[in-house]
């Protein structure tokens, strides 16, 4: 029983992959790890902006009020200039000693930074400082917070979200490149079975060349090249044989029947016959299977006529 296997199969006895299921894998992990550096970059990407953003939003809500501040007193302050927005939680204005002055409605009562700067913002609080001089002439500091809570939120959602979408597309992108690998190999099994169907006897058939134009193609067209050269090849052997099978019989016939002539008639063979007629004959045989024998050494050895073994 002889074996037999498609090329995007593994032959009996290997160890290895098959090709299908290596072009598979191979271009299923460069799109993980492309959409796994898509997915970090995107999410630290949101995150810079969104501090960015948040930190913007702190800066210009403490200018609107240090401006403010500049032309009235603290109970002159404008109460939209203190009302938390979307993009602003806590808005406070605190005294040299670091008491609160004014606060955003809802906010925390403890202040969230030290005028001096010696006792540092909440983790969970991104803020923004700013000092000026009111116009009774009191000295203050504007903190400005933007909750860090929020935007920690919206990047894990971010997360959760590329978490969720990424694998359901790379497990598309596996099951297609699956798919257009089996088409591709499908051509090469299609050659493969072809080939398999020629016996030596029949070198004259050619594969079928796809239209396609590609690698596959130009295999096919070089296997063709190569069925010629090997029909050619055994057109040739076939002819040689032919020729030597009557290089042979000719000399040997008339060898034999020389010598039956002898038997028969009791009589010695003369030196003229075998001068003229054996000897010839003999010489004959002795080329021809010398020929012979130096085309087995040229297959054997795959080396041309002449070359010493």
């Amino acid at each position: 029983m002889q074996w037999r296997w498609r090329s995007s199969e593994l032959p009996p006895g290997d160890s290895g992959v098959p090709v299908r299921v290596r072009l598979t894998l191979l271009a299923t992990a460069m799109v993980t790890l492309a959409f796994t550096i898509a997915a970090v970059a995107l999410v630290l990407a949101i995150n810079i902006v969104l501090v960015h953003g948040a930190d913007a939003a702190a800066s210009a809500r403490a200018t609107q009020i240090v401006n403010d501040l500049r032309t009235e007193s603290i109970t002159g302050l404008d109460h939209y200039l203190l009302a938390p927005a979307r993009d602003v939680d806590v808005i406070q204005v605190l005294s040299a000693d670091g008491h609160i002055l004014a606060t955003s409605t809802g906010s925390l009562r403890t202040s969230l930074a030290h005028p001096t700067g010696a006792d540092p913002a909440p983790l969970e609080y991104r803020t923004s400082v700013a000092s000026t001089v009111t116009r009774d002439g009191v000295p203050v500091t504007i903190v400005v917070g933007v909750a860090e809570d929020r935007i920690h939120r919206i990047v894990g959602t971010i997360a959760v979200l590329c978490c969720i979408v990424f694998p359901p597309v790379v497990l598309g992108m596996a099951i297609l490149t699956h798919h257009l690998a089996g088409r591709s190999l499908r051509l090469v099994e299609e050659l493969e079975d072809q080939v398999a169907h020629i016996s030596p006897t029949d070198l004259h058939r050619r594969l079928t060349v796809p239209p396609t134009g590609d690698e596959i193609a130009a295999l096919a067209t070089t296997m063709n090249d190569l069925l010629e050269r090997l029909d050619h090849t055994r057109t040739q052997q076939t002819r040689f044989v032919n020729d030597a099978s009557h290089q042979l019989t000719e000399p040997l016939t008339s060898i034999v029947a020389g010598l039956e002539y002898a038997r028969e008639n009791h009589r010695p063979i003369s030196p003229a016959t075998v001068a003229n007629r054996l000897l010839p004959d003999a010489l004959r045989l002795t080329g021809t299977t010398s020929d012979l024998l130096c085309m087995a050494r040229v297959d054997d050895r795959n080396q041309p006529v002449g070359q010493p073994r």
